[in-house]
């Protein structure tokens, strides 16, 4: 079991850093208008959501907890007076001489604000400090840095696939970035899988061509999208490029297959990354904190996005 670091975890920085996946779209423009990319749209928001809600379900039985607390104590208080507020109520018991009735206003201004109140987010980082709830905390940010990626890698391949199917007349060909002989090679398909389709394949170019690339590792990802979309496809290209995609996945490869203790093939990648995700040494252990999740997972699942919405434009922009 590894042991984590006593640092703050900065949990405002991650609690407040996840919009809505209504937000995250940009309104109309990241739904795309290619018929054939919907599926693959709705899918990558609903991974999102998971990814969205894995990181907001700590502090949302926070608050509830708290609103527990806070509605039992009005309660005692309107019935009993201001002498059933506790003077240690958990969360109000750093000012010992305050009154019983500047308590409970205490009390209901917490109640009324409490989603806001910066206190919350303190209150949080002790509880989490004295209860050992704190590495719980840090492991549902190992899983969602795993669910992130899981929903950028889905997404990602998914998208190069529908592309295809939509349009092969000009992407099947893989000509993009053709430059050598495995290249070429990649467009071979075999006859099993063409019967499984009852030889009807004017649809189907993007699942036939797919399994000759590796999406499962970014660099295999950014090889297919190099081949099958031309040099002139930018945006397409530097959305798959943004760095915040390579900080994610090298993360979540460190924690999936490494158990978060790094090893030479992290160490030598997060050199070139300082500033996205911690620089560790080999046998060091991988320590995430609010600011980190900020740096690379809405990051990451933006240029998803943005990508998504130019893969749609260049559809549009290049009718079959």
């Amino acid at each position: 079991m590894l042991i984590m670091s006593d640092k703050n975890l900065k949990l405002k920085e991650w609690f407040k850093m996840f919009p809505t996946p209504e937000a995250l779209i940009h309104g109309a423009k990241c739904k795309p208008q290619s018929p054939g990319l919907k599926n693959v749209a709705d899918t990558f928001f609903a991974n999102c959501n998971l990814t969205l809600i894995a990181g907001q379900l700590p502090w949302k039985l926070f608050l509830a907890g708290q609103r527990s607390v806070l509605r039992d104590l009005l309660a005692r208080s309107t019935s009993l007076g201001a002498d059933a507020v506790p003077e240690k109520t958990y969360g109000l018991s750093q000012d010992q001489d305050i009154s019983q009735s500047e308590r409970i206003t205490r009390v209901k201004k917490l109640h009324s604000s409490i989603d806001e109140d910066e206190e919350q987010f303190k209150q949080l980082e002790r509880f989490s400090a004295q209860t050992g709830f704190r590495s719980d905390l840090e492991r549902m940010m190992f899983a969602q840095v795993v669910s992130a990626w899981t929903a950028a890698e889905t997404c990602i391949g998914d998208l190069w696939e529908a592309s295809l199917n939509s349009h092969p007349d000009t992407l099947a060909n893989l000509a993009g970035a053709r430059n050598n002989k495995a290249d070429a090679e990649s467009k071979s398909v075999r006859l099993d899988i063409i019967a499984g389709m009852k030889f009807d394949i004017r649809q189907c170019m993007g699942t036939l061509l797919k399994h000759k690339f590796n999406f499962t590792i970014l660099e295999g990802a950014r090889q297919a999208y190099k081949v099958a979309f031309p040099e002139s496809a930018k945006d397409i290209h530097a959305s798959l490029g943004d760095l915040s995609l390579t900080g994610l996945a090298a993360m979540r490869n460190l924690i999936v297959h490494r158990a978060g203790i790094c090893d030479d093939k992290y160490a030598f990648e997060s050199k070139n990354l300082s500033e996205m995700i911690p620089v560790l040494t080999q046998g060091q252990i991988l320590e995430l904190d609010g600011e980190i999740m900020a740096r690379t997972v809405m990051p990451a699942m933006t240029a998803c996005l943005n990508l998504l919405h130019s893969v749609d434009q260049w559809l549009l922009d290049n009718p079959r």
